[in-house]
């Protein structure tokens, strides 16, 4: 196997090593535009009518209700997926898209087959606008997916080829060559865009992590969380605050039924759904696994804190819905809220945990506020 082989065998097959979220993101960027895909499909229909007027062959009328379908449903899984992009598993989607534009490219094989043999060099131009403003979409868009990309460049630029070096005529050779030629060319600009996309999504996930963001949830992380709570516990003014520890209830069963694509999925709508109803001037930040906290600063009593506690349990125990179906989560809550003057940031975390072992002890799915008791921590 040359390097140039195992590079791009590496490419489609070897990605074992990549970051989960990592991959998500990838397989994200393929569902940012359908303006192409519309130009490309209105453009084969139109050409298939064309053709069929001009020379009668029926084929073409399948040609171009083929591609308007393969068009319909390309363009109608970039819509779903935005759609349902909160609650999608975007490994999935991915494999969706895969098919429409294997799809589109088998329909566009047909397409040179029977339009590069017509007499005439208008059916050859069509065939070759199509096909290079196809592959050229290809490169510049699904390149992020190379086991796409490939395949599908192969599919429709290779059928060119091999219909134009069917027609009679040493000329035809000669295209047909640098057809093949150009096909080969565009495996390494998918190679070289994938792996230049790869490197940047990972070097920002680790700058995120540096910065303090969890690359999951884009929350503030761990080490963030603390560095805050050390800076209002060290601010002169005293203050009231109020420290929620946040627990998804049976979240280990949930990942060991559905995967842990399910679970990362699901650990996204609960920060999205926690960033909803977040009062001012309240933060959420994810300790690990299915661990969250809320500082609420300079609130005024513990009905602020309590409405928020009753807030996150009923916004975060409505369904999320999976490809699996729908799942219901419940969760815990246990608040202690503390003045910045009677305790330090750690003990007011412990205190925080103590209150949720209680929620959880005491039938999980609810929320428990207590206040700061030293003998709690």
């Amino acid at each position: 196997m040359t390097r140039r082989s195992f590079a791009i065998w590496h490419t489609l097959f070897g990605e074992d090593a990549v970051d989960p979220q990592t991959r998500d993101e990838l397989g994200r960027l393929l569902f940012t535009t359908i303006v192409p895909k519309t130009i490309v499909g209105i453009s084969l229909v139109a050409f298939s009518a064309l053709l069929h007027m001009k020379t009668g062959d029926n084929a073409m009328i399948a040609i171009g209700i083929a591609g308007l379908l393969a068009t319909t449903y390309r363009i109608a899984c970039v819509l779903l997926f935005r759609r349902y992009e909160a609650t999608a598993r975007v490994v999935t989607w991915e494999r969706a898209y895969g098919i429409g534009n294997f799809w589109f490219a088998l329909v566009l094989a047909v397409f040179s087959f029977v339009a590069v043999p017509m007499e005439g060099a208008s059916a050859k131009l069509m065939a070759a606008i199509l096909v290079v403003g196809f592959c050229a979409g290809i490169v510049g868009r699904a390149s992020v997916r190379p086991w796409i990309a490939i395949p599908t460049v192969l599919i429709s630029g290779g059928a060119l080829a091999l219909a134009t070096a069917l027609h009679p005529g040493p000329e035809h050779l000669v295209i047909a060559a640098v057809l093949v030629a150009m096909t080969a060319g565009s495996f390494d600009m998918i190679i070289n865009t994938y792996n230049i996309t790869l490197e940047h999504l990972t070097t920002r996930q680790r700058f995120a992590e540096m910065a303090g963001e969890d690359s999951l949830t884009r929350l503030p992380n761990r080490s963030m969380l603390h560095e805050r709570l050390d800076a209002l516990f060290a601010h002169k003014e005293p203050q009231l605050i109020a420290i929620h520890f946040v627990d998804l209830d049976h979240f280990k069963a949930i990942n060991d039924t559905y995967g842990h694509a399910a679970g990362d999925t699901i650990l996204v709508e609960v920060a999205k759904r926690m960033r909803a109803v977040l009062t001012r001037g309240a933060f959420a930040a994810r300790l690990g696994g299915d661990e969250f906290v809320i500082v609420q600063p300079n609130i005024d009593d513990e009905a602020q804190a309590q409405a928020l506690s009753r807030d996150v349990v009923k916004a975060i125990s409505w369904p999320i819905f999976l490809p699996h179906g729908a799942v219901n989560i419940q969760v815990s809550d246990g608040c202690c809220i503390v003045e910045t003057t009677a305790a330090t940031g750690a003990e007011a975390m412990a205190a925080a945990d103590a209150a949720l072992y209680e929620a959880k002890r005491d039938g999980r799915g609810r929320a428990i506020v207590r206040g700061y008791r030293p003998d709690a921590a």
